[in-house]
């Protein structure tokens, strides 16, 4: 599983930050080819963890290796048509790893508009290929401990890819909210709790080797750090503190 595993670093950036590293990259990175408009499209994701947050206490713990469990859609509506997909993704050290199937007609509205926790995915994911069906074999084996939706997370991305090494992923987020489980149309839509300032943009690196050269420089240069940043975790410990909020 781990062979196409690549690196991840994350940083909170400015815009204008955002703009020497897209201006220094002009040689080097080319827009992602699913861009909608305005360079950017949008990613909204509904999280699953155990009624005691294992996931959840995993990241604040930092357990070395961990997994989520989300279904993912992309685009602003959820309609029939919409293309979703039940995703693991697998972090272990500072690599990661996903793993994804699609759902089968009907099951991404059982699922997204329902509190329903994840199981039969024999049932509800397409695997007709072998290597679709060991994934299948691992998110049934995942299914065993219960895992019910926690909360909805949707952003803004604007992707960029290596024009050489199409290994290379340089993404920046916008906007990012946190929401409450089966809420995917007002998540869609831009609603939710911020999980940063709206000055800033979350910028994450993939990459399968090193950081290129010519990024590392200018991170050095704008004084900036990589940062452990969970959207999944940063939204249950908003979402946690609105609540206590709520009850006083």
């Amino acid at each position: 599983m781990y062979d196409l595993r690549r690196y991840e670093m994350k940083f909170l950036i400015s815009a204008e930050a955002k703009a020497v590293i897209l201006k220094a990259g002009g040689e080097t990175l080319e827009i992602d080819k699913h861009v909608e408009q305005d360079n950017v499209y949008r990613v909204t994701s509904q999280y699953y963890d155990t009624v005691d947050l294992e996931s959840f206490w995993e990241k604040i713990d930092g357990v070395d290796p961990r997994r989520k469990f989300r279904i993912r859609l992309y685009g602003t509506e959820f309609t029939d048509e919409s293309v979703v997909f039940l995703e693991i993704k697998y972090r272990r050290g500072q690599t990661v790893f996903k793993e994804r199937l699609r759902l089968a007609e009907g099951s991404a509205e059982y699922f997204l508009k329902s509190a329903s926790p994840l199981e039969d995915l024999d049932s509800h994911c397409l695997a007709e290929k072998p290597a679709e069906k060991d994934i299948l074999a691992n998110f049934v084996a995942g299914s065993a401990v219960v895992r019910v939706p926690s909360n909805v997370i949707s952003y803004l991305r604007e992707p960029w890819v290596g024009k050489v090494d199409r290994r290379l992923r340089v993404t920046f987020d916008h906007v990012a909210t946190a929401l409450y489980p089966t809420k995917i149309e007002e998540a869609m839509a831009g609603e939710g709790l911020p999980l940063f300032p709206p000055n800033k943009v979350l910028l994450e690196v993939k990459f399968s080797s090193r950081l290129p050269v010519w990024l590392r420089d200018i991170l050095i240069a704008e004084g900036l750090s990589p940062i452990r940043f969970s959207k999944y975790a940063t939204g249950v410990e908003k979402q946690t503190l609105q609540l206590k909020g709520a009850q006083r």
